[in-house]
């Protein structure tokens, strides 16, 4: 997925994985590591997925938007189809 002026538009890729009933209203599934590989010195800041679930394999429910993100450094607000998330500000501290 992927953000375009706040909307989130899907870019064709999709990961299919197994998941267990919770409750009649909640799933659990695996989640792709968002780490980054040992020779990379960058990693995704903000990773989105459109999470739909299924028990026949055609049948799909609505989708739901799910981000990934450092809740350190950055806000992020789900509104309807719209991503916003901007930079934390934060006090810098003096180390003398």
């Amino acid at each position: 997925m992927q953000l375009k002026d706040s909307t989130v538009e899907g870019d064709g890729d999709y990961i299919m994985t197994n998941a267990a009933m919770k409750t009649f209203a909640e799933v659990r599934c695996e989640m792709p590591s968002t780490r980054r590989k040992k020779r990379s010195t960058s990693s995704p800041d903000t990773i989105i997925y459109l999470i739909s679930v299924t028990n026949n394999g055609v049948n799909f429910s609505s989708p739901v938007i799910f981000v990934v993100y450092d809740a350190t450094c950055k806000d992020c607000i789900i509104n309807d189809a719209q991503v916003i998330c901007s930079q934390k500000v934060g006090e810098i501290s003096s180390l003398f």
